[in-house]
């Protein structure tokens, strides 16, 4: 089990959630939410929903959920899901894997060693090095 410095979960509306510089679990549940996790290891969840993730520096893992997401894994090696939705992902700088999900996505390696993966719908990509892609 991990230890995280700071849990919080949004409600049913659009919630606006911020956590803090250690590793943090952040649910943003049903509504269009703002997540911003800060520095540190984070987990964030969305729901339902059109979200929009920000973490900051630290090996995060994003889940988008259903709903158009955006998310920005910023530094460190993260994981981008965008989940069900027409979603929009940033691996920015570290090695990242970004996974579109169902619908249409945009996926966007950064600096580092990414790893993008597509599903069903149409997955688009501006041209990089140092990259692996993969699409059923």
């Amino acid at each position: 089990m991990t230890a995280y410095s700071v849990i919080l979960n949004g409600g049913n509306g659009n919630d606006r959630i911020f956590g803090d510089a250690g590793d943090d679990l952040l649910n943003g549940n049903a509504g269009d939410d703002i997540i911003n996790g800060g520095d540190g290891n984070d987990q964030a969840f969305g729901g339902l929903g059109n979200d929009r993730f920000f973490l900051g520096a630290g090996n995060d893992q994003v889940f988008g959920e259903d709903g158009n997401d955006l998310a920005d894994g910023e530094a460190g090696d993260d994981l981008l899901n965008g989940g069900a939705g027409e979603d929009i992902l940033f691996g920015s700088l570290g090695n990242d894997s970004l996974i579109g999900g169902d619908d249409d996505d945009f996926l966007v390696a950064g600096v580092g060693n990414d790893f993008l993966a597509g599903d069903a719908g149409n997955h688009y990509r501006p041209l990089c090095s140092s990259l692996r892609i993969w699409s059923r």
